[in-house]
C-alpha cells in the first residue's frame, strides 16, 4: 500500500524531487564509472603480469622439472587475478547501466508535464483504492 500523503503532493512538487534525486544521480555515476575503469585498468595489469610470470616460469624450465609448488602457486595467482578482472569488469558494467538508465530517467522526467504527473497521480490513486494497475489492465485487455 501506498501512504497517502503521496496522493497529496503536487504534480510540480513531486516532478522536482524525482529530477533533483535523478540528476544529483547523474552527476555522481561519471566519477563513478571514471573510478571503476581505472581500477579496470588496474586489474588487467595485475593479471597480465601474473600470465607473464607464469609463462616465464614454465619456458625458463624447459628440460627441467618445474617445482609443482610453485607453478600451482602462480596458477592461482593467475586464477584469482581473472577473477578480480572479472568483477572489476562486473561493476564497470554496472555503474554503465545505471548512468544510462539514469539519464534516460532524467530525460523521461524533464519531458513529464502537468497532465501525464496527474493521471500517474490518478493512476497510483485508482491501484490504492485496490483497482488495477495499468500494467494490469493493459495485459487483461490483450488476454480477453
Amino acid at each position: 500500500m501506498q501512504d497517502k500523503s503521496l496522493l497529496e503532493v503536487s504534480p510540480q512538487d513531486l516532478l522536482g524531487l524525482i529530477l533533483s534525486k535523478r540528476q544529483k544521480d547523474a552527476s555522481q555515476l561519471p566519477k563513478d564509472e571514471q573510478k571503476r575503469d581505472e581500477e579496470l585498468t588496474r586489474a588487467y595489469e595485475l593479471y597480465n603480469t601474473s600470465k607473464e610470470t607464469l609463462a616465464e616460469l614454465v619456458d625458463t624450465s624447459s628440460g627441467q622439472e618445474v617445482d609443482p609448488l610453485e607453478k600451482s602457486q602462480a596458477e592461482n595467482i593467475v586464477k584469482e587475478n581473472e577473477t578480480h578482472r572479472k568483477r572489476v569488469m562486473a561493476r564497470l558494467q554496472r555503474v554503465r547501466r545505471q548512468l544510462k538508465e539514469t539519464r534516460d530517467a532524467v530525460e523521461y522526467w524533464s519531458a513529464m508535464d502537468d497532465t501525464t504527473l496527474s493521471n500517474l497521480l490518478g493512476d497510483a490513486e485508482r491501484v490504492n483504492d485496490g483497482g488495477l494497475s495499468t500494467f494490469a489492465i493493459k495485459k487483461t485487455a490483450q488476454n480477453g
